[in-house]
C-alpha cells in the first residue's frame, strides 16, 4: 500500500509540478517530546536525519567524518533496525541525508551527502545515492552490505565551502545544498537529472539571511541541516540555535521561497544536550512534526560533555493542509 501511495505521489508531480495548496495561517508546533534513546552504541555523531515513505516508522541517519561507510536504520522509539554498509566509497565528511525519488519512478532512493570541508580545501563534494532497502518495524537489526551505489560529483563555480545540508525537491527532483559558514546562506542547485559520469557545477540559486542572526553570532547562521516535505510545499533549515519554517505555494522555487519570503521560528529545544545537534526531518505521516536526533559528544563552552544520543520529535498542533488538494485520489491518506 505504501508503494502505491508513493507512486500515484510520484505521477501527480511529474504530471503537474505547479503547486496549488493555500495556507490561511502559520503552522503551529509544540514543545519537544523525548521518544527515547538510541539503541545503537555505534551511532555516536550523527550528521543527518530522513525519514522513510516506503517504511513507514523508520528513519535513517549516519554518523560523521570517520566512521565506516554506513547508514543506520531506527525505530521511532531510537531501536536498532540495522545497519548497511556501502561498498566502495569512503566516508571523508559526510553531513546529511535524505530520501526522495530518482531515476526510477517506482522506488525511493537514499541520499548522502559527502559535503562537509570545515577547511574548505576540497573542490569535488559528492552525493551517493543509493536504493532505500526493505526495513520492518520490530525486525531484529541486520547488517547488509549495499554494493550498487551511484556517485554524483559536483563543486561550487565561486569556490570552495563548507555545507551540511542536502535536501531533496520531490516534485522536481532537483537537489539542493545548504553552505553553513557564509554571513549570508548560500543556496545550491544541481537539477535533475544529476549525472554520475561527469562533474555537475552546481548552481548558485539564492543568497539570504535570517532573522535575529546578527553576522558577528556566527552559529546562528550555521545551518547544520534541512529538510524539505516530501509534498514540496514546507522547508526546515537548522541551525545550531534555531530551527527555521517555509511555506511554498504558487508555484515558488525553492530559491524564491528561501530568499524573497521571511522564515517562521518554530519550536527547538536549545538545551546543553542538543548544543551540537546536526540534524532535522519532517514526519511524513498523521501530524506532519519534525524530528531532532541529538548528538554524544557536546562541546559546550569549550567543556566536552556526553550525553546519551536521544531521537525528539516536535508535534504539529495546528491543522494541516490535505493532500487532496493537490488533486490526488480520495483514498491518498498520510496516516
Amino acid at each position: 500500500m505504501i508503494l502505491i501511495k508513493v507512486l500515484l505521489l510520484t505521477s501527480f508531480f511529474l504530471l503537474n509540478p505547479v503547486f496549488t495548496v493555500a495556507q490561511n495561517s502559520e503552522p503551529t508546533f509544540g514543545e519537544r517530546k523525548n521518544l527515547g534513546l538510541v539503541k545503537n552504541d555505534d551511532i555516536t555523531e550523527a550528521s543527518g536525519l530522513a525519514t522513510s515513505v516506503k517504511n513507514k516508522g523508520v528513519l535513517w541517519t549516519h554518523n560523521d567524518s570517520g566512521d565506516e561507510s554506513r547508514i543506520f536504520a531506527l525505530d521511532t522509539n531510537g531501536n536498532n533496525l540495522g545497519e548497511f554498509f556501502i561498498a566502495g566509497i569512503e566516508n571523508r565528511d559526510w553531513e546529511d541525508i535524505a530520501l526522495g525519488s530518482g531515476p526510477d519512478d517506482s522506488k525511493s532512493y537514499v541520499y548522502i551527502g559527502d559535503i562537509g570541508d570545515n577547511d574548505a580545501q576540497h573542490t569535488f563534494k559528492y552525493i551517493y545515492r543509493i536504493e532505500e532497502p526493505t526495513v520492518n518495524i520490530g525486525q531484529e537489526p541486520v547488517v547488509q552490505t549495499i554494493s550498487d551505489v551511484s556517485k554524483i560529483t559536483f563543486y561550487y563555480n565561486d569556490g570552495e565551502r563548507d555545507a551540511e545540508t542536502l535536501m531533496i525537491d520531490a516534485p522536481t527532483k532537483d537537489i539542493y545544498i545548504v553552505s553553513k559558514r557564509d554571513s549570508k546562506v548560500r543556496l545550491y542547485k544541481l537539477s535533475y537529472p544529476q549525472s554520475s559520469t561527469n562533474n555537475i557545477e552546481a548552481e548558485l540559486a539564492a543568497k539570504f539571511t535570517l532573522p535575529n542572526d546578527p553576522e558577528e553570532d556566527k552559529p546562528f547562521n550555521y545551518i547544520t541541516s534541512g529538510d524539505i516535505f516530501f509534498d514540496g510545499t514546507e522547508i526546515l533549515l537548522k541551525s545550531y540555535r534555531n530551527i527555521y519554517y517555509w511555506y511554498r505555494e504558487n508555484g515558488k522555487s525553492i530559491s524564491e521561497v528561501l530568499s524573497s519570503v521571511d522564515p517562521q521560528i518554530v519550536p527547538f529545544n536549545n538545551s546543553i544536550d542538543e548544543t551540537q545537534s546536526e540534524a532535522v526531518c519532517w514526519k511524513p505521516f498523521g501530524d506532519r512534526g519534525y524530528y531532532t536526533l541529538s548528538e554524544e559528544s557536546v562541546n559546550y563552552n569549550g567543556i566536552n560533555l556526553n550525553f546519551p544520543a536521544t531521537l525528539y520529535y516536535y508535534p504539529r498542533t495546528s491543522s494541516i493542509t490535505s493532500v487532496k488538494s493537490f488533486g490526488l485520489k480520495e483514498n491518498f491518506k498520510l496516516e
